[in-house]
């Protein structure tokens, strides 16, 4: 996925919801992508998951967020 595509998907969504944590952003993706599957048999982002203890989450992404917006 385009680095551009998912920076944009965070501003969005950071632009739209008072206190957005890390944690709910991922969750949010996540499920950006199930619905686009439901919807349109394709992915919005094309990230691959794994599941974690709380949600699935994309390590690379995880990793973008904790790095990158402090």
């Amino acid at each position: 996925m385009p680095k551009s595509k998912i920076i944009n998907t965070i501003i969005y969504f950071s632009s739209k919801i008072k206190n957005l944590y890390k944690t709910k952003l991922l969750k949010l993706i996540y499920l950006l992508d199930e619905i686009s599957v439901k919807e349109t048999a394709c992915k919005f982002s094309n990230l691959e998951y794994h599941v974690w203890k709380y949600l699935p989450v994309n390590s690379d992404l995880f990793y973008f967020l904790s790095f990158n917006f402090q």
